[in-house]
Protein backbone atom coordinates (compact mmCIF):
# COMPACT_ATOMS: atom_id res chain seq x y z
CA UNK A 1 0.00 0.00 0.00
CA UNK A 2 1.58 3.51 -1.08
CA UNK A 3 0.89 6.37 0.99
CA UNK A 4 1.32 10.17 0.29
CA UNK A 5 4.36 11.34 0.71
CA UNK A 6 3.90 14.81 0.58
CA UNK A 7 7.53 17.30 1.51
CA UNK A 8 9.53 13.84 1.23
CA UNK A 9 8.41 12.37 4.94
CA UNK A 10 7.42 8.68 4.52
CA UNK A 11 6.66 7.55 7.83
CA UNK A 12 7.26 3.52 9.42
CA UNK A 13 6.52 2.29 12.67
CA UNK A 14 9.25 0.35 14.43
CA UNK A 15 9.40 -2.81 16.90
CA UNK A 16 10.22 -0.51 20.23
CA UNK A 17 6.99 1.51 19.41
CA UNK A 18 8.89 4.24 17.95
CA UNK A 19 8.89 5.76 13.62
CA UNK A 20 11.58 5.83 11.27
CA UNK A 21 11.06 8.79 9.24
CA UNK A 22 12.69 8.72 5.54
CA UNK A 23 13.13 12.55 4.64
CA UNK A 24 13.84 12.94 1.07
CA UNK A 25 15.81 16.30 0.87
CA UNK A 26 17.83 17.22 -3.17
CA UNK A 27 17.76 13.52 -4.08
CA UNK A 28 18.94 11.98 -1.22
CA UNK A 29 17.27 10.27 1.58
CA UNK A 30 18.38 10.51 5.42
CA UNK A 31 16.33 7.92 8.18
CA UNK A 32 15.32 10.29 11.01
CA UNK A 33 14.68 7.82 14.24
CA UNK A 34 11.89 8.86 16.67
CA UNK A 35 11.43 7.09 20.21
CA UNK A 36 8.69 6.12 22.03
CA UNK A 37 8.27 8.93 24.07
CA UNK A 38 9.86 11.75 21.57
CA UNK A 39 8.57 14.82 20.50
CA UNK A 40 7.71 15.27 16.64
CA UNK A 41 6.74 18.62 14.22
CA UNK A 42 3.28 18.89 13.28
CA UNK A 43 4.47 18.15 9.61
CA UNK A 44 6.35 14.68 11.20
CA UNK A 45 2.88 14.44 13.20
CA UNK A 46 1.04 14.24 9.90
CA UNK A 47 2.55 11.74 8.32
CA UNK A 48 2.50 9.76 11.37
CA UNK A 49 -1.09 9.11 11.24
CA UNK A 50 -2.84 7.11 8.77
CA UNK A 51 -4.60 7.66 6.90
CA UNK A 52 -1.80 10.85 6.29
CA UNK A 53 -3.70 13.90 7.02
CA UNK A 54 -1.86 17.46 6.12
CA UNK A 55 0.17 19.60 8.43
CA UNK A 56 -2.62 22.05 8.07
CA UNK A 57 -4.98 20.13 9.64
CA UNK A 58 -2.49 18.98 12.94
CA UNK A 59 -2.04 22.53 12.98
CA UNK A 60 -5.94 23.03 13.28
CA UNK A 61 -6.03 20.33 16.29
CA UNK A 62 -3.18 22.05 17.63
CA UNK A 63 -5.45 25.16 17.65
CA UNK A 64 -8.71 24.23 18.77
CA UNK A 65 -7.35 22.07 21.89
CA UNK A 66 -7.83 18.63 20.65
CA UNK A 67 -4.37 17.72 20.57
CA UNK A 68 -1.65 19.45 22.86
CA UNK A 69 1.30 20.68 21.95
CA UNK A 70 4.98 21.76 24.07
CA UNK A 71 7.38 24.45 22.77
CA UNK A 72 10.65 22.98 22.53
CA UNK A 73 13.05 26.10 21.44
CA UNK A 74 10.54 28.23 20.36
CA UNK A 75 9.14 25.27 17.89
CA UNK A 76 6.10 23.42 18.30
CA UNK A 77 6.41 19.70 18.70
CA UNK A 78 3.53 17.25 19.59
CA UNK A 79 4.93 14.43 22.38
CA UNK A 80 4.45 10.73 20.09
CA UNK A 81 2.59 9.41 23.65
CA UNK A 82 -0.12 12.50 22.78
CA UNK A 83 -0.17 11.61 19.00
CA UNK A 84 -0.97 7.55 20.13
CA UNK A 85 -3.70 8.84 22.27
CA UNK A 86 -5.23 11.06 19.48
CA UNK A 87 -5.17 8.45 17.13
CA UNK A 88 -7.14 6.06 19.33
CA UNK A 89 -9.77 8.66 20.42
CA UNK A 90 -10.32 9.57 17.03
CA UNK A 91 -10.20 7.11 15.11
CA UNK A 92 -6.75 7.20 13.59
CA UNK A 93 -4.13 4.89 13.03
CA UNK A 94 -0.42 5.35 12.76
CA UNK A 95 2.47 4.26 10.54
CA UNK A 96 2.49 0.33 10.55
CA UNK A 97 6.20 -1.14 11.47
CA UNK A 98 7.89 -2.45 8.34
CA UNK A 99 10.90 -4.43 7.54
CA UNK A 100 13.22 -1.45 7.13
Amino acid sequence: MTYYRADGIEAHGTEDGGFLLLVTRRGQIFELPIGPDDFVTQIQASRILRPTVSRVAVYKWVQAGKLKEDIVDGVSMIRVSRLRRFAAKYGYGLAPVSAR
